[in-house]
């Protein structure tokens, strides 16, 4: 846990659960050489709009680098930008298909619009 965000380092739980509750996914990949990796981590904490969302909105991941899930997103042709560099994030509907990604670690309104809106009709 991290500034009350309870992040799951297994992706296969963190669906398990948005299965059953109908949240999307919010995969952070991480990585502790990574500068701006550390800023978001920092932003999660101090931006209380998107630490509201992950906590209650979403069901949040964190994925660091040289782990064995992160090496099988890298493979996966939906997250090619990950094998340019981090940081990058995604969010995922609950069955697992791609919503919104990005590597801007500033892009924190859309983010919180994404996972704020998901469900919504």
């Amino acid at each position: 846990e991290e500034a009350g965000v309870s992040w799951y380092r297994s992706f296969d739980a963190a669906q398990k659960v948005a299965q059953q509750t109908g949240k999307p996914i919010f995969i952070d990949f991480f990585a502790s050489w990574c500068a701006n990796c550390l800023a978001f981590k920092q932003e999660v904490a101090n931006n209380v709009q998107l630490n509201q969302v992950l906590r209650e909105k979403a069901v949040a991941v964190k994925l660091v680098d040289k782990e064995p899930e992160f090496e099988k997103f890298r493979e996966h042709p939906d997250h090619r930008q990950l094998k340019i560099g981090l940081p990058y994030f995604a969010i995922l509907s609950p069955d697992g298909k791609l919503i919104w990604s990005s590597t801007d670690y500033k892009a924190t309104e859309k983010m919180i619009t994404v996972l704020s809106n998901f469900g919504a009709k």
